[in-house]
């Protein structure tokens, strides 16, 4: 029962497998090098306590000089600093984004980190055995197979090596995104909006890792040990000048979907008035209009006698 939302909320297994088709390296590609501007310039201290949590959790400033931390999923770079500032060791990010990757380099130089375009389900610029810590922060639920990102995140650990990874959670424990999905329902249910020319249901949910015992059973079958999960709270920086605030800028900080995009200017407006109706429910009843967030952790054993196939690296590395 999730009792703050007033909800009661089934996981499954059943659940992953049911998912509408996952999307395609070079969707994903194309919609973040087109994303890119808007997330570096909105959503960093939207997602900073998903960041701040793993960097926590990964104990970064016991790492000496010699070690290693990797960063997928980096996306431009704002949390750089957060890891240099707790840690001497090497810093390595990668990002499959080159639009995020290209900004991200602009911060990576004055800290000394190293960035690299890469695919978090084959990180083949990275050598297997090598990196001591790995931070994935809202990543791996993105990927087309998050199976084979948990895969490369292992082989490019050292044994002993840990990970922390963080994905969507809850949705019903996330007005954030969830708010709209309802304000369309609610406006195509009362004709205020036409229908979509593409049912949203045949996209992947963002949510289709959000359950623990889900997401635990994955990171373990990847070959982790001591796979434990907790989670945070994202709040959408822009609630507390009120609900029309947040509405306003959260409609102007994402690429919208085409059902969306679509609207003619008197069918957005009564989209809005219905979308700022339900934010203010929301904050009436004194909940945050933020994104529920999964974190998990695991290690690679120290020792494992199962071996498991290389992938074939380039012949140039970053590192």
């Amino acid at each position: 029962i999730n009792a703050e939302y007033g909800e009661t909320t089934i996981f499954s297994m059943k659940r992953a497998r049911d998912e509408a088709p996952p999307p395609s390296n070079e969707a994903v590609r194309n919609k973040w090098d087109g994303f890119a501007d808007l997330y570096d310039r909105n959503f960093y201290l939207w997602s900073a306590p998903a960041h701040l949590s793993a960097v926590a959790a990964l104990s970064l400033p016991l790492l000496s000089e010699k070690q290693m931390v990797l960063e997928v999923g980096c996306g431009p770079g704002n949390g750089f600093k957060a890891i240099r500032d707790n840690t001497k060791a090497k810093v390595v990010a990668v990002d499959y984004s080159v639009e995020m990757v290209q900004r991200a380099s602009v911060r990576a130089s004055p800290l000394q980190v190293h960035t690299a375009v890469d695919d978090a389900q084959e990180l083949k610029s990275i050598k297997s055995d090598l990196i001591d810590r790995l931070i994935s922060t809202l990543c791996i639920h993105i990927v087309p197979d998050p199976e084979k990102a948990l895969g490369a995140f292992r082989r490019i650990l050292k044994p002993g090596g840990s990970m922390c990874a963080s994905v969507w959670g809850r949705e019903d424990a996330s007005p954030q995104f969830s708010l709209l999905k309802e304000a369309l329902k609610e406006c195509r249910s009362k004709g205020l909006i036409p229908a979509p020319a593409e049912d949203p249901a045949s996209r992947r949910s963002q949510f289709h890792l959000g359950d623990e015992t889900h997401l635990k059973k994955m990171v373990e079958d990847a070959g982790f040990v001591d796979v434990t999960t907790w989670r945070v709270q994202c709040v959408w920086p822009w609630c507390c000048d009120g609900p029309s605030a947040f509405v306003r800028s959260w409609l102007s900080s994402q690429p919208l979907a085409p059902e969306i995009q679509e609207l003619s200017p008197e069918h957005r407006r009564a989209l809005e008035t219905v979308f700022t109706e339900l934010a203010a429910g929301v904050i009436k009843a004194g909940r945050p209009i933020g994104c529920d967030v999964l974190l998990v952790q695991g290690r690679k054993p120290r020792l494992s006698a199962v071996s498991y196939t290389h992938l074939t690296l380039p012949t140039k590395r970053i590192v």
